[in-house]
Protein backbone atom coordinates (compact mmCIF):
# COMPACT_ATOMS: atom_id res chain seq x y z
CA UNK A 1 0.00 0.00 0.00
CA UNK A 2 1.51 3.29 -1.06
CA UNK A 3 1.74 6.09 1.48
CA UNK A 4 1.35 3.89 4.57
CA UNK A 5 4.50 5.47 6.03
CA UNK A 6 2.84 8.92 5.82
CA UNK A 7 -0.23 8.10 7.92
CA UNK A 8 -0.23 10.15 11.10
CA UNK A 9 2.94 12.05 10.15
CA UNK A 10 3.23 15.73 9.24
CA UNK A 11 4.69 16.61 5.83
CA UNK A 12 4.63 19.44 3.29
CA UNK A 13 2.25 19.06 0.36
CA UNK A 14 3.61 20.86 -2.72
CA UNK A 15 1.45 21.53 -5.80
CA UNK A 16 2.87 22.70 -9.14
CA UNK A 17 0.85 23.69 -12.19
CA UNK A 18 1.20 25.60 -15.45
CA UNK A 19 -1.33 27.96 -17.01
CA UNK A 20 -1.26 28.09 -20.80
CA UNK A 21 -3.52 30.88 -22.05
CA UNK A 22 -4.79 31.02 -25.64
CA UNK A 23 -2.61 34.09 -26.16
CA UNK A 24 0.16 35.36 -23.95
CA UNK A 25 2.87 33.88 -21.81
CA UNK A 26 2.90 30.46 -20.15
CA UNK A 27 3.01 30.90 -16.36
CA UNK A 28 4.06 28.45 -13.66
CA UNK A 29 2.62 28.41 -10.15
CA UNK A 30 3.48 26.61 -6.93
CA UNK A 31 1.71 26.33 -3.57
CA UNK A 32 3.24 24.70 -0.48
CA UNK A 33 0.89 23.53 2.29
CA UNK A 34 3.03 23.00 5.42
CA UNK A 35 1.99 20.65 8.20
CA UNK A 36 -0.28 18.47 6.05
CA UNK A 37 -1.30 15.19 7.71
CA UNK A 38 -3.10 12.08 6.44
CA UNK A 39 -5.72 10.57 8.72
CA UNK A 40 -4.70 7.54 10.75
CA UNK A 41 -7.92 5.66 9.93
Amino acid sequence: MQGKDLKGRHFNLTLYWNVMPVTGVLTAHKVIVPGFQLSVL
